[in-house]
């Protein structure tokens, strides 16, 4: 048997709706997730520029984010780079520049 002989039209209809209703909300969480983590990255980095340590960095990270915060592993990584010259806030790959290139001499 195919769906459409177990159900009418209108509950097709229904299910359907339900499927983009869960899909914009699913697609919702994602995107508040990832805007929270990009917002600690640029608190990160403002923060390596302003001379904090990594740590007390992480601390402040913690404090204002709570549990949905950076793990300890990742804000060191990130801090680490940005040290490095990243200037990018989003993920991917990033590939550390040279002394010349990072303003380094």
């Amino acid at each position: 048997m195919h769906m459409h002989e177990l159900l009418s039209p209108i509950q097709i209809s229904q299910l359907l709706s339900i499927s983009q209703n869960l899909f914009l909300c699913m697609l919702m969480c994602v995107t508040l997730i990832m805007t929270e983590k990009i917002e600690q990255r640029i608190c990160i980095k403002f923060c390596q520029k302003h001379g904090h340590s990594c740590s007390e960095t992480y601390d402040m990270i913690h404090k204002a984010f709570g549990n949905e915060s950076l793990g300890h592993t990742q804000a060191k990584e990130w801090f680490r780079q940005f040290k490095e010259g990243r200037t990018s806030v989003e993920s991917g790959e990033w590939v550390r520049r040279g002394p010349s290139q990072a303003g380094i001499n």
